[in-house]
């Protein structure tokens, strides 16, 4: 639809040699329908895209509006469509400004990729729709470019999917190492039994079972960290909120919390409102901006319990000759610094820094 409006706008000799036979009348409503159903079409895709309750009584009934506009251009003749165009151009603009109070602000406040990327299309739309109807009713202005706000917006949707793929990709790198680590597992350990039911994590179990191996195969040299997180006053949510809300902030965070770890970090939920991560290979910069991304992270995220989530954070580096006991215990000691000094900081076990290397 988009291409057959921008043909027709272009006024291309080749393009209007292929579709001459049609008759101008038949063009017309072509480019007509098009022109409406491409905004039937951008409603439904920013909704499904980035509105999380698409139920919406302004919605359909826009919807609706378009389908009949729809089946008006189908039925009359060429001159009447002509006369209603004021009409249809109201109908886009309210369709637009749908869009961009509802999915598109609320992908906008979300963080939601892409999204400021269409808001922007969209409000220069707003501009190029008014710039048309002015234009149609006193002259002012520039004439007809509303077809030409179809060019940007490809650019700018071709922009979005790519970032998509590139999320897309990175996770399934991500899932693909999941998954070899699942298989490994079920050799020793049955896999419902390695997991959290709640948030799909791997579980406590799980996670002495793998800490026992990597600390097994540790080679002096090497970066070994534990990072323990507990979620900040959570009791409050399941008293005021109850329980089905906390379950539903436990699995939003592990959620977020699985986004900004690397492949080859495992998460696990420690236990209640508590998780750990096993981290490999970075030096003591590094896993500094890597915890604290994690806390700003949470910090700033809309939760749908509708209040503001922080968590506290214990890190410590693996000593070698240690046991898995010890290593715990010194990263829970600095988790209890952080929550004991204000919450929503991170406290870094200083014992074993100085042996990092690169330090």
């Amino acid at each position: 639809m988009v291409l057959t409006r921008l043909f027709v706008l272009t006024e291309s000799i080749y393009i209007a040699s292929l579709v001459n036979f049609l008759g101008h009348n038949i063009l017309v409503k072509i480019e007509f329908a098009g022109f409406i159903l491409i905004f039937i079409f951008l409603m439904q895709f920013f909704t499904k895209l980035y509105q999380r309750n698409s139920e919406n009584l302004f919605k359909r009934v826009l919807y609706w509006c378009g389908i009949v506009s729809f089946c008006y251009i189908l039925i009359v003749p060429v001159y009447y469509i002509k006369i209603a165009l004021p009409i249809f151009q109201i109908y886009v603009l309210a369709v637009t400004l749908f869009i961009i109070i509802l999915p598109l602000g609320e992908g906008v406040r979300n963080g939601a990729s892409g999204a400021r990327i269409y808001y922007s299309i969209m409000i220069l739309g707003i501009l190029v729709f008014i710039n048309d109807i002015v234009y149609f009713l006193i002259s002012r202005g520039l004439p007809n470019i509303s077809g030409y706000i179809f060019f940007v917006f490809l650019v700018g949707h071709f922009v979005v999917v790519s970032i998509y793929f590139s999320d897309i990709f990175r996770k399934n790198i991500y899932l693909k190492e999941e998954i070899d680590l699942k298989q490994k597992t079920v050799k020793n350990l049955n896999l419902i039994s390695a997991t959290d039911p709640l948030t799909g994590l791997f579980n406590r179990r799980f996670f002495d079972s793998y800490l026992s191996g990597k600390i097994g195969e540790y080679n002096p040299g090497e970066n070994l960290w534990l990072v323990m997180l507990d979620i900040d006053f959570f009791k409050k949510v399941n008293d005021e909120l109850g329980h089905s809300c906390g379950d539903t902030v436990l699995k939003e965070m592990s959620a977020l919390i699985k986004g900004l770890i690397r492949t080859g970090d495992v998460l696990c939920r420690w236990g209640g409102e508590e998780f750990a991560i096993i981290v490999s290979g970075m030096d003591t910069i590094r896993i500094r901006f890597f915890t604290e991304r994690i806390r700003e992270s949470i910090e700033s995220y809309k939760f749908s319990a509708g209040r503001k989530i922080t968590s506290s954070f214990g890190v410590a580096a693996y000593v070698s000759g240690e046991s898995a006991g010890d290593f715990i215990h010194r990263t829970d000691i600095a988790l209890y610094g952080a929550k004991n000094s204000g919450r929503n900081r991170i406290v870094f076990d200083e014992s074993g820094l100085d042996l990092m290397p690169g330090n």
